[in-house]
């Protein structure tokens, strides 16, 4: 027992001899007493202790490698075991694989690569089929489009103008391929068809460079090429304009197939070339309204007008009649889109002789055909509409002509046409008045109700829809040749 304030600190290796043998020695402190027992445990069962554990310890670790190569053989065994069976059918145990056998292998696996290359380039194909259509609607419908869907059409096409200024470029009957030089500058390239590119060049200040070096490109590859055509059009700094810039483009390239010049022409250059044209917006609208009423004389005589004010009295240059004669086409262009008509090929063909080697009398005359064979078609395009809207109207008489209130007017109101207009298009189409196909329809009715019911021949005449016995009697009359009591006479002794 210590006393208060004694210290007792053994050393770190605190070793005694006793009888000999070598004991190591330790203490332990009680709280209360203030007592320190001091142990001596003997240095041979301490190591011989530690021993044992060590040897527990790397039993364990044995055990334990051991049990994971096991689970990994089970596992990779499991996971092999179709490959074995396939390798063991067609390579039998013990026999020795041959120059065929080897050969078998490699072509699988020359077929199963080239699978993967096919499989990899359409999805490349068709990722890039996506991105071109979301070009081309960006640069036909922008202007028509919402701000969200036209950020969903840049993401598909992996763009990202944090501040747009754009120019648009076309370039037509172009031997190269979107992706070769010179268009490696461009934003984006959308391919219109085999021979004909839009390039979208992002022209913000600190790319300005990729602009002039694109021209100059281009330029170098007319050189090449003469009959490529280049168009630029106006700066813009609004994606939802990029439509609007795409037509300016494709007008300067008209404007430089007309010059029959072999360089690159921009909007505002082609904009003030023709500035000496005349060709006033009034003028135009009147071909137009010509045009929509399949009034070919009409046409002629206008465009003739415009023709012998340009070329006698203002004698602008030949080079200026040739972008009259493309705005010419422009305008039977307007009408086409606008009425929607499908076969484009008067256009194509007048678009065809638009050179610099026709001369000007040819010229007009090949766009005076062309006027002559768009009349034509909007002719029987506005009579299959007719047609069809007249069937509409009669289908929807057929189904309510047993309404007493239908009317000529309430029909003309209802498809939002007027009473004159609905009633011209009647006798034009059928060789009927309206009111000739509604009396029809309701005698049908009535016929209908005669045979099968033993109404009167007032309720008869009110279930069909006339509002008058007089006019009924007259109307079955007509139809039929007979009267409502006499047909129903002559039903039932057929039914006898």
């Amino acid at each position: 027992h210590l006393p208060t304030g004694a210290r007792c600190t053994p050393a770190a290796d605190w070793r005694a001899s006793i009888g000999g043998e070598s004991y190591i020695a330790s203490f332990h402190e009680l709280a209360k007493s203030k007592l320190r027992i001091v142990f001596y445990i003997p240095e041979a069962h301490v190591m011989k202790s530690l021993a044992q554990f060590q040897g527990v310890l790397q039993a364990a670790i044995l055990a334990i490698a051991v049990f994971g190569v096991l689970l990994a053989w089970l596992l990779t065994r499991r996971q092999y075991a179709p490959l074995g069976r396939l390798l063991r059918q067609f390579f039998p145990e013990g026999a020795p694989l041959k120059n065929d056998e080897y050969a078998l292998i490699a072509q699988k696996v020359e077929e199963t690569r080239q699978q993967n290359e096919q499989f990899l380039e359409e999805i490349r194909s068709q990722s890039a089929r996506i991105v071109n259509d979301a070009l081309l609607s960006l640069l036909t419908l922008s202007h028509t489009m919402s701000a969200q869907d036209i950020g969903v059409l840049l993401g598909m096409c992996g763009l990202s103008f944090p501040e747009p200024r754009f120019h648009v470029l076309f370039v037509k009957n172009c031997e190269l391929c979107a992706g070769d030089e010179p268009f490696g500058a461009a934003a984006a390239v959308c391919r219109l068809s085999s021979a004909d590119i839009a390039l979208i060049v992002n022209d913000r200040p600190e790319k300005r460079d990729m602009l002039a070096e694109l021209r100059a490109a281009l330029q170098a590859l007319c050189g090449r090429q003469p009959q490529t055509l280049v168009g630029i059009s106006s700066a813009t700094f609004s994606i939802g304009s990029l439509s609007v810039r795409f037509h300016e483009a494709t007008v300067a390239a008209s404007m430089r197939a007309c010059a029959g010049e072999n360089t690159l022409i921009t909007f505002e250059d082609a904009a003030q070339s023709a500035a000496s044209i005349y060709y006033p917006m009034d003028k135009e609208a009147q071909v137009m309204a010509a045009l929509h009423e399949s009034d070919y004389e009409r046409c002629r005589a206008l465009l003739a007008e415009v023709r012998a004010e340009n070329e006698d009295r203002r004698r602008i240059s030949p080079v200026m009649m040739r972008y009259l004669y493309q705005a010419f086409i422009s305008t039977a262009y307007r009408v086409y889109d606008s009425l929607q008509l499908e076969d484009k090929s008067p256009l194509s063909t007048a678009l065809k002789a638009l050179g610099p080697s026709v001369g000007s009398n040819a010229l007009f005359e090949d766009i005076l055909d062309m006027y002559r064979l768009t009349c034509d078609l909007i002719r029987k395009s506005h009579d299959m509409k007719s047609l069809r809207f007249v069937n509409h109207v009669v289908r929807y008489i057929q189904e309510h002509s047993d309404d007493p209130s239908l009317s000529l007017d309430a029909i003309a109101k209802k498809f939002e046409v007027s009473y004159y207009y609905l009633s011209h298009m009647f006798n034009e189409a059928t060789g009927q008045s309206f009111t000739d196909i509604l009396n029809k329809s309701r005698v049908k009715r009535a016929v209908s109700f005669l045979s099968e019911t033993g109404d009167t021949i007032q309720a008869v005449a009110e279930k069909a829809g006339f509002t008058n016995l007089t006019t009924f009697l007259r109307a079955f009359r007509k139809e039929t040749g007979t009267t409502p009591s006499g047909y129903r006479k002559l039903a039932k002794s057929r039914q006898c």
